[in-house]
């Protein structure tokens, strides 16, 4: 019997990978980095500058002290005046490249009224005029998310959301669970942390096994955020008067009526113990669908691993639905190195909103044995 070492690859590319920048003071030039978009900022320094970044980079500045932005051609505040950020503000930096940054406050400082003013300042990319209230446009912003990991210890009904925020799915506004562990479960929805969660369309979560999209909801007459489960991947059912969304992940149940564990690291989800999806002697030279456990109605990177086997050298090719069927013959990431030989690898293959992979042996009566040990998704 032959083993190949098996490790497994880097994830392709699934879009936005966003990352915490950490925890930073205020600063003549803040020192932010170019690998992190969400900063936590300390202190009540005086910031001049940021460093020389690419155009259109923008980064979110959670203050918690009272600095100071002093405006200049290298930092260009609103109405041209220096900023006096106090604790609780997010400042939004944009950069125009060359060392040139445009900061957009949310929420704080500005005039009270634009009405009579549109002579001292002028909408910059990324603002808009709503109701005569100078605000962010986060439109610009669609695909943000930071923090909202998810957690659940499983043998149960219980599970935590950590402080994040995301900007809701049509750029509505911010979505931020500011501090603290919020928890939920998976009973009827009731507003506030350590109640229930479902939206109460379709089947609620009971004794049968069940994937239940996880979305962080928003009011806006009071900005209230809370947590919410859907079967639905794209339209939960949102309890009155809550209007903003955004998809933050998905769950499993199991037959006792319990969520399955898994461990959120980004936009990488691994499950506590991996599942032995696809189990087969019979595997031909046909191409067979295998479903896998991944959320559905969505597409993710499965992250496979296992063996193959055969009476005699082969090769057999794993591969997204979303690419043409070709022959293991011109390409496979599985080897039968020997007659009756066993070959292990790990993959990272995308599936089809149906949690589909594809596989295809280069000879029949082929056994693929593989189990899925998490995915990755495009949040």
């Amino acid at each position: 019997m032959t083993n190949k070492a098996s490790s497994f690859p880097a994830a392709p590319p699934v879009g936005p990978l966003h990352r915490h920048g950490g925890r930073i003071t205020a600063l003549g030039e803040l020192p932010i980095h170019a690998l992190g978009n969400d900063y936590t900022v300390d202190g009540n320094g005086t910031v001049l500058s940021l460093p020389s970044l690419s155009s259109g980079i923008t980064v979110f500045l959670s203050i918690t002290g009272a600095p100071t932005f002093k405006n200049s051609a290298k930092l260009v505040c609103p109405n041209g005046v220096d900023f006096a950020a106090s604790a609780g503000n997010l400042v939004i930096a944009r950069s125009d490249g060359n060392g040139a940054w445009r900061i957009y406050p949310v929420g704080a400082g500005g005039v009270s009224s634009i009405a009579g003013n549109t002579g001292a300042f002028t909408l910059g990319d990324g603002l808009i005029n709503s109701a005569n209230v100078l605000t962010a446009d986060f439109t610009d912003y669609l695909g943000f998310i930071s923090g909202l990991t998810l957690s659940t210890p499983g043998a149960g009904g219980t599970f935590a959301i950590a402080p994040g925020v995301a900007v809701d799915i049509a750029g509505g506004g911010i979505l931020k669970i500011t501090s603290g562990t919020f928890t939920k479960t998976y009973f009827a929805w009731a507003a506030g942390s350590g109640n229930g969660s479902f939206d109460g369309a379709g089947a609620a979560p009971s004794a049968t096994t069940g994937w239940y999209h996880v979305f962080v909801i928003k009011r806006t007459d009071t900005g209230a955020v809370d947590v919410l489960i859907s079967l639905s991947a794209t339209a939960p059912t949102l309890p009155s008067p809550y209007t903003l969304f955004r998809r933050i992940g998905a769950m499993k149940t199991d037959g006792s009526f319990h969520l399955i564990a898994f461990t959120q690291n980004g936009n990488e989800f691994l499950w506590t113990t991996p599942v032995n999806d696809i189990n087969t002697a019979v595997l031909g030279t046909t191409a067979t669908l295998f479903t896998v456990t991944t959320p559905p109605s969505v597409k993710t990177n499965v992250l496979l691993s296992g063996f193959v086997n055969h009476a005699a050298v082969n090769q057999i090719l794993v591969s997204s639905p979303d690419v043409a069927d070709t022959s293991p013959l011109s390409g496979s990431n599985f080897q039968v190195p020997s007659a009756g030989g066993y070959g292990t690898s790990s993959v990272s293959i995308r599936t089809n909103t149906s949690q589909q992979v594809r596989a295809r042996s280069g000879a029949a009566s082929t056994t693929l044995n593989l189990y899925t040990f998490g995915y990755v998704e495009n949040l």
